[in-house]
């Protein structure tokens, strides 16, 4: 929160012996505007169960206003009954922070836009978009003649609206998951729409969670003739990703928003020489050293025009790097993998909505310019 220049409230979040979470926060919020920051990835459970007993305790202590900041919203993709018996778990959720407290939502490129509709409360769902379109202006040469690429149908919209700002191409995957194959065969991407041979591939997707779809598709791309194969994803969760087989695809560049992750012990390589020009707003502050991703994210509230990190004795750093390569990309990817700054953006969404300015001035003409 040095974007803003105010310090975090200290908040101490611990668990008791049989895994019950207490919060305690250390200083008044009463009629205070609150915002609490908690990513929606990790544990995802313990992240969620501490988001909510804050914003319960913020409202129990008489705060005027809390704002629930999810750069990442837990269990977004079980947004619909998609079959028999199968929940609504994204519903679930937003009525789960709704009856602590929560007033008002702040969260980041959803995996669909009608979880909004899910809310009875204010929802601002903010957009990479405009960072990735600097990005590829900015370090992506010859982009004018790129193809943009959506793995999957659920992601053409968003693969469209980027291609047209841009001006360039569209193709479109279809992942074909084959029912009399047995379970542990490879599915298989078929080209639907456009023509990628010999053309700068750039691969957009919300999120990488074990990096499946994004292997089959670059590998789809390969087949195709692609010229060149750039990933941009908005969230980079990586749960279960295999980095070593990562490592080998024939990519010139990963590129994650919000960086998060759901091991604490990763290292993610911020590269120096992919400064991102800091005249293009919201994607400046990459920086040369690695970082350990429990630290990217944390528990912070803002009350009385202060800010501050919640220290949770859970969530410290481990002592020890492990030495799986499956849990080191920065070891593997060096150059190849890009994190995306958007503590920029996640600041002024904070601010602006402390003094009740708009924020879709936030995405203007800017990123298409």
């Amino acid at each position: 929160m040095l974007r803003l220049g105010v310090p975090l409230t200290p908040t101490v979040v611990r668990k008791f012996s049989n895994g019950e979470v207490n919060v305690k926060i250390t200083e008044s919020v009463r009629d205070s505007d609150v915002f609490v920051i908690q990513s929606g990835c990790g544990d995802v459970n313990d992240n969620l169960m501490e988001l909510l007993i804050i914003i319960s305790a913020c409202k129990t202590a008489s705060a005027r206003r809390i704002t629930a900041v999810i750069p990442c919203y837990p269990y977004a993709r079980q947004d619909k009954k998609d079959q028999s018996r199968a929940p609504i778990t994204a519903k679930l959720v937003s009525n789960m922070l709704v009856v602590a407290g929560c007033d008002h939502v702040i969260t980041m490129d959803l995996h669909a836009g009608q979880i909004q509709g899910f809310f009875d409360i204010p929802v601002d769902n903010l957009f990479s978009e405009p960072i990735m379109l600097s990005y590829i202006k900015t370090h992506i040469e010859g982009w004018q003649g790129a193809i943009i690429v959506s793995p999957d149908a659920g992601g053409a919209k968003r693969a469209t609206a980027l291609a047209d700002k841009l001006g360039v191409d569209f193709a479109l995957f279809h992942r074909k998951r084959r029912s009399k194959a047995p379970p542990d065969a490879p599915d298989q991407m078929e080209l639907l729409v456009g023509n990628v041979k010999d053309k700068i591939a750039i691969l957009i997707d919300d999120m990488i969670d074990t990096g499946n779809t994004v292997t089959l598709a670059t590998r789809s791309l390969q087949e195709n003739g692609a010229a060149a194969i750039y990933v941009l994803i908005s969230h980079g969760l990586f749960a279960d990703a295999n980095f070593t087989a990562l490592a080998t695809l024939p990519i010139e560049r990963l590129v994650v928003g919000p960086a998060i992750c759901c091991r604490k012990t990763i290292l993610f390589y911020y590269h120096p020489d992919l400064m991102l020009n800091s005249d293009v707003p919201f994607a400046n502050g990459l920086t040369g050293t690695e970082t350990d991703a429990s630290e990217v994210f944390s528990h912070s509230t803002f009350a009385n025009g202060e800010l501050s990190t919640s220290t949770s004795t859970t969530n410290s750093p481990q002592n020890s790097t492990p030495s799986s390569p499956h849990l080191l990309p920065s070891k593997i990817f060096k150059s190849k993998m890009v994190i995306l700054d958007i503590s920029t953006l996640i600041a002024e969404s904070i601010r602006r909505t402390h003094n009740g300015e708009s924020i879709s001035m936030l995405f203007g003409e800017w990123g298409s310019n």
